[in-house]
């Protein structure tokens, strides 16, 4: 009877892993009671999502952002260049200068009353004009088909030289004179050339 008792712890202490003081457990049992494996926080977890790393947000001109604002477009300094301001015109009754014909006559060797000859005008002719004493050239202006002309010239004393409408012929040939320009005026001014018949 003591030898079968023992027999029977034996074979409990085979079973249950217990040797001595020191208690064995099963693999069974074990993985029954071994807690699940803890996730270090240092280890970062692919749960499927995009990266946590946050991207800047790229707003297009005119597009609502958040909260109801809408961004507006940048706007920078361009290079386009306005145009100076041009000075207004200066009044009419402060300009001056000359309002010129040009006309050439006789016309006619002997001009009767029933038969007039009226002095022709002169187109295409250069009118020179200098100061009063010749020394400077001012300016020079043409007739026009008319043979008149208009200059603008400050207050002051002119001299007036008529240039032959053509060159290679001796007539008509222009008579200079000397001309007065007033401030705020134009001076109205005939400039007479000689067809030389007679």
């Amino acid at each position: 009877m003591p030898i079968l008792i023992a027999l029977t712890l034996l074979i409990g202490l085979a079973l249950t892993g217990c040797v001595g003081n020191e208690s064995i457990e099963s693999p069974t049992a074990s993985a029954l009671r071994s807690p699940a494996p803890r996730t270090s926080a240092a280890t970062p977890t692919n749960t499927g999502s995009s990266s946590s790393t946050t991207l800047p947000t790229l707003v297009r001109p005119g597009v609502s952002v958040g909260d109801g604002a809408t961004e507006s477009p940048a706007t920078g300094p361009t290079d386009t260049v306005s145009p100076a301001p041009s000075p207004p015109p200066p009044p009419a009754g402060d300009s001056s200068g000359i309002n010129g014909v040009a006309l050439a006559g006789p016309q006619c060797p002997v001009e009767r009353p029933d038969s007039p000859c009226p002095d022709r005008p002169v187109a295409n002719a250069e009118i020179d004009i200098y100061n009063p004493d010749r020394a400077r050239k001012i300016t020079a202006v043409f007739t026009d088909n008319d043979g008149r002309f208009q200059v603008d010239l400050a207050p002051g004393d002119y001299y007036l030289e008529p240039q032959p409408p053509d060159p290679s012929r001796p007539f008509p040939i222009g008579s200079p004179q000397t001309v007065t320009v007033h401030a705020g005026e134009y001076t109205d001014v005939t400039v007479s050339y000689d067809t030389g018949i007679r």
